[in-house]
């Protein structure tokens, strides 16, 4: 039903599938139609779209792990100094019993503009009590461009699927 309903135009995207059932599923929450549609070039085998190939295997191992997760969702945050911003995480997992988990993959800080809108980012969920471990993970590219895919299973196995089994 979720392939089907991707088709379908946006008018019509939400008369298939009861919201129930949507959040029970990976989804964008509009980021790909509205934010910046042109960066989402990676594609996951479930029909998620993504900016990165690390995105797209923290993604595929969420999935695989039957791990809820929503993509670039809005959240409001304030700075430091007081002013409101709104970013766009890389993922929002939503554990049944716990507080929202945001994971953040720093793919580019070899770029000085890039790290230093990262560190900033950083700062801000800091300061809005968004802190690691408790509800914060923080994966980055190794230097030469490539992932550590077996770190990141051991957070997905060892930090979140813990919080989605039934106590």
């Amino acid at each position: 039903p979720f392939s089907i309903q991707k088709r379908l135009p946006k008018a019509y995207s939400d008369l298939i599938l009861p919201s129930n059932l949507k959040s029970k599923s990976p989804h964008y929450d509009g980021a790909e139609a509205s934010y910046r549609p042109e960066g989402l070039t990676y594609s996951t085998s479930f029909g998620l779209y993504l900016r990165s190939k690390s995105e797209v295997i923290i993604a595929e191992l969420m999935h695989a792990a039957n791990i809820d997760f929503r993509y670039e969702p809005k959240v409001r945050l304030q700075t430091p100094d007081g002013h409101w911003i709104t970013y766009r995480p890389d993922f929002e997992i939503t554990p049944p019993l716990y507080e929202d988990i945001f994971w953040e993959h720093a793919g580019l800080l070899h770029n000085e503009r890039y790290r230093e809108s990262f560190f900033n980012k950083i700062t801000t969920y800091h300061h809005n009590n968004i802190v690691m471990p408790k509800n914060l993970i923080v994966t980055m590219d190794n230097p030469d461009g490539t992932l550590d895919v077996a770190a990141i299973d051991r957070i997905i196995k060892g930090q979140l699927l813990p919080l989605f089994r039934k106590a």
